[in-house]
């Protein structure tokens, strides 16, 4: 069922309209029927049809981190540089002391194991730090059209962080929308719960910081979120 999120296809109004039915209802079911579930409902489709009128002539930015991620992306980083910087200073320190031991000179495979051990210790400690950033979204932009989605990572040292994919092949197990707040989700819960996006054939998800600022919290769901996506 994931061709139903193209916005632009030849079934573009039946998709929209599919994909508000299955969204409000499920959404309904969670709580009690009242007089702003149809209210509700009539807002998520016009939110709807104002961006599937703007995608048929721009790209629409649909999330955007807050300014803290690319201060704590470029702190992840400095922390991993110091890191493998210490790890290597580490193991060129043992190398040198082991050779100048003349009462014990250690054997040059033993050398070898210790200070390759310490140089893999730091690959392993950097990379898990950049990994972070490396997985955290800055922007996610629908493009013009709607069959495209493209987003940028916090990643500063590696090339390629910046990714073009289908809309279809990316998706929510768990929806932004809570009915909490003025937003309508919980923007204190940021650090401690962050929004996964997954990406079709992928087992590592992408981060989403909730205190970002999201287009409209139930489309946004619509676009991303579907019942069979949260088995």
């Amino acid at each position: 069922m994931h061709h139903h999120r193209l916005f632009l296809s030849s079934r573009t109004v039946y998709s929209i309209h599919l994909h508000v039915t299955c969204f409000s209802t499920t959404w309904s079911k969670s709580r009690p029927f009242s007089s702003l579930t149809l209210q509700n409902e009539a807002v998520l489709k016009r939110s709807l049809q104002n961006l599937r009128y703007r995608l048929k002539r721009e790209d629409v930015v649909v999330y955007k981190a807050p300014e803290s991620t690319n201060k704590f992306s470029w702190a992840f980083h400095g922390v991993a540089v110091v890191q493998f910087i210490f790890w290597t200073n580490i193991a060129d320190l043992y190398w040198r002391l082991s050779l100048k031991n003349e009462r014990e000179p250690e054997k040059f495979e033993k050398r070898l194991l210790y200070s390759g051990g310490m140089l893999l210790a730091g690959l392993v400690a950097s990379a898990s730090l950049i990994l972070i950033p490396s997985r955290t979204i800055t922007y996610i932009k629908v493009l013009k059209g709607g069959v495209r989605a493209e987003f940028e990572t916090g990643r500063k040292l590696l090339p390629n962080k910046k990714r073009i994919v289908p809309v279809k092949n990316l998706y929510l197990r768990q929806r932004l929308y809570t009915r909490q707040g003025e937003t309508g989700y919980d923007k204190k819960m940021s650090f401690a719960k962050p929004l996964l996006l997954r990406e079709e054939g992928k087992r590592m998800p992408y981060f989403l910081d909730r205190s970002g600022e999201f287009y409209e919290p139930k489309a946004f769901d619509a676009i991303f979120w579907t019942k069979e996506n949260r088995k």
